[in-house]
């Protein structure tokens, strides 16, 4: 087992982690559903919220296991955190860092590991957000399971969860229907992205602002837009908005808390459905978000998974 060095800016990092006051708190559903839509994205039993102290590794949310951290010097997220990018382990009996780590050899026997570093605006990596399975995988990977979904009938059902939190802010929902607007997609998918993007517009919209949501055919694809009137976002959060190096979280108008990690889930979840979306905000002058999705995915069959 190969010991992680500790990184170049380990007084800084540990000052970063201790200012965001966030080790030993109480558990928080924006946090516990991150890490059950990582577990879910990547097919992998075991998925976690990891911040790295200086000498534990701390799991603020977790699926698949029991225990609250562990020692550091085990840590696969001690090894994610010297750099900005992904560390995937396809099957750590393969790899000399990890093969004879006591979380491989015994309980809770890793074999597939892939961590993106969770790092602050200015550098500091905090920790990870990684999955783990008991079997090796080249890359982790939920099969997506297409059906033919109407988005009309997905955006009445998803401003129904919000019905009592959009009456507490006052805040107005309107749709613009299109009857027409169908796509084959993974409907769980396109449920958790669609629930996402309207919760953060409401989060983010001031008490008696609106949110509209509208569908909208086009030749090979259909778009559904979510727009708010709320705070708005600068070009500088917008260029951090879809990145795991640069992540963020904002409290909402009401002092709502949030993970700030739902959107790039989001995005990855549109992109397994070979969509794409987009955002478009100003500052005081509320924020769009485009999903785009075709009307017949690729290489698939409907009710079949896909790949």
């Amino acid at each position: 087992m190969k010991l992680a060095p500790l990184p170049a800016d380990e007084p800084h990092r540990l000052a970063a982690l201790k200012r965001y006051d966030i080790l030993d708190t109480e558990p928080e559903v924006a946090y516990d559903e991150i890490a059950v839509l990582a577990s879910q994205i990547c097919g992998t039993p075991i998925a976690m919220v990891c911040l790295v102290d200086a000498d534990r590794q701390w799991f603020k949310a977790k699926v698949g296991v029991s225990h609250q951290g562990g020692p550091r010097d085990t840590s696969f997220c001690a090894h994610t955190i010297l750099g900005t990018q992904l560390l995937v382990v396809p099957d750590t009996f393969a790899d000399e860092r990890f093969a004879d780590n006591p979380l491989v050899t015994s309980d809770p026997c890793i074999r597939f590991y892939a961590g993106a570093p969770l790092v602050t605006p200015d550098g500091a990596a905090l920790g990870t957000l990684c999955t783990i399975d008991h079997v090796p995988h080249e890359t982790g990977g939920m099969p997506l399971r297409s059906a033919r979904v109407g988005l009309d009938d997905l955006l009445a059902e998803v401003v129904s969860l919000f019905a009592a939190t959009t009456a507490q802010k006052a805040i107005g929902i309107s749709l613009t229907p299109d009857p027409a607007a169908v796509v084959e997609a993974d409907p769980w998918m396109l449920h958790s992205t669609v629930q996402n993007l309207l919760s953060n517009a409401i989060k983010f919209t001031p008490a008696g602002g609106s949110v509209h949501l509208s569908t909208r055919v086009r030749d090979h694809d259909v778009e559904l837009t979510v727009a708010d009137t709320g705070i708005g976002m600068s070009a500088e959060q917008l260029d951090k908005l879809f990145h795991i190096e640069t992540w963020f979280t904002t409290p909402g108008t009401a002092g709502e808390t949030g993970s700030g990690l739902g959107l790039l889930l989001c995005r990855q979840l549109v992109e397994k459905n070979q969509g794409t979306l987009t955002v478009a905000s100003q500052p005081g002058r509320g924020t769009t978000f485009v999903l785009s999705l075709p009307r017949s995915l690729k290489n698939s069959s409907v009710g079949e998974p896909f790949e």
